[in-house]
């Protein structure tokens, strides 16, 4: 098995982003969520996309795992930010870890997700981020909580609607860095 972890130019990742909508929507769909995520930008994809940084993971040249950290000077810029728990901020830059997605059939999953994590960290800390945010399934929490982040709470959507195939409450995670 040869694993490889790409961090494409955004340029690069305009010839990517088919592979990396398929990536999302087959994860998305097998675990019942719906795929028109942000409509106009198409079915996977939306307008952080171009500019954020994103990691890509190959088992044997085929895409297993696709995550992206994107950049922020306001909270108010984030996706759902209105229905966050309060975050502990006095201004400065946030990453913001998105879109994290890894392929069911992938050989050996353990380990992948916060492999990922510390290199989007590391990468935010590079930027000048003051801290990092991520929105997660129940399931990551313990992991994310060992490798030094925080639980700030359940993200409580206010419209329900717009989420009705999100089968789990995610949980916002912050790290200071």
């Amino acid at each position: 098995m040869v694993l490889t972890v790409s961090t494409p130019s955004s340029a690069e990742f305009l010839g990517l982003a088919s592979e990396i909508g398929a990536l999302r929507s087959e994860v998305w769909q097998s675990s019942g969520m719906k795929t028109s995520v942000n409509t106009g930008f198409g079915p996977t994809l939306d307008e952080w996309d171009q500019s954020a940084e994103h990691w890509l993971v190959y088992e044997d040249y085929r895409l297993v795992v696709s995550a992206r950290l994107s950049t922020h000077w306001d909270l108010s810029e984030l996706e759902y930010f209105e229905d966050y728990p309060p975050v502990p901020y006095n201004g400065g830059k946030i990453g913001y870890y998105g879109r994290l997605v890894v392929r069911r059939d992938m050989k050996d999953r353990r380990g992948v997700a916060a492999k990922i994590d510390q290199l989007r960290y590391e990468k935010a800390k590079e930027r000048g981020c003051e801290l990092v945010l991520a929105a997660v399934t129940p399931w990551r929490v313990a992991n994310m909580l060992a490798a030094g982040y925080r639980n700030l709470g359940p993200i409580v959507f206010r419209d329900p609607s717009q989420h009705e195939d999100v089968h789990y409450v995610p949980n916002l995670m912050m790290r200071t860095c």
